[in-house]
């Protein structure tokens, strides 16, 4: 079942790539209220 191997990678490949893009917005996102919260 080659097939089923394939689509596994895929769909980890593209969650391994979304959440690499959501924690950046995230951790952008909190440093920036942070800093409007300090001032």
């Amino acid at each position: 079942m080659p097939d089923s191997t394939a689509q596994h990678s895929t769909a980890q490949h593209s969650t391994a790539q979304h959440s690499t893009a959501q924690h950046s917005t995230a951790t952008a996102q909190h440093s920036t209220a942070q800093h409007s919260t300090a001032a």
